[in-house]
């Protein structure tokens, strides 16, 4: 399994937790995170960009993004680093993708809708599910109301992220 965009690893130390893939590997773009992810135990975590990655063709069956693709403001870097995510899932390979389709407090991201999904990943299929409270309203019940933060997470409409699961034709 490879993560693009693996920050400090938190993603990759949860699934190293629960019995970790033949090879559990991250990159990042920011020198500090992925240091960090790479003192995990059993983590190959390298800073690379997600556009050029330094890994073979087909080397992962599992290439997942998690709120990278937002933080990627540029067409350009978008599409090459979807076809890098392709090329090292493979033929039989899958992707996984988190992330925000819409984020209205953080300029400095993009939403991603799925017909962009789509687009960056050309004969690909993904099943997709709307997932996650938006942030702020969570930050704001979670601590006093849970239960009606989990209901209203219920409802999907304020629900501002996708995850979906990709593969191809």
């Amino acid at each position: 399994m490879l993560e693009v965009g693996c920050g400090h690893g938190a993603v990759l130390d949860e699934i190293a937790s629960c019995g970790r893939p033949r090879i559990l590997a991250g990159i990042d773009v920011d020198a500090d995170p992925a240091i960090a992810a790479a003192a995990l135990a059993d983590v190959q975590a390298v800073h690379a960009d997600a556009a050029a990655l330094p890994f073979a063709d087909a080397a992962f069956d599992l290439v997942v993004q998690a709120t990278a693709f937002s933080s990627m403001l540029e067409d350009a870097v978008r599409r090459h680093a979807a076809a890098e995510m392709a090329r090292v899932a493979g033929r039989a390979g899958r992707v996984v993708w988190f992330d925000f389709r819409l984020n209205p407090t953080n300029p400095r991201t993009r939403g991603v809708s799925r017909a962009e999904v789509r687009r960056l990943f050309p004969g690909w299929r993904f099943e997709w599910q709307r997932v996650a409270l938006a942030p702020p309203l969570l930050r704001l019940l979670l601590p006093k109301h849970p239960v009606a933060a989990r209901r209203l997470e219920a409802l999907r409409w304020a629900n501002l992220h996708h995850l979906g699961l990709g593969r191809r034709g």
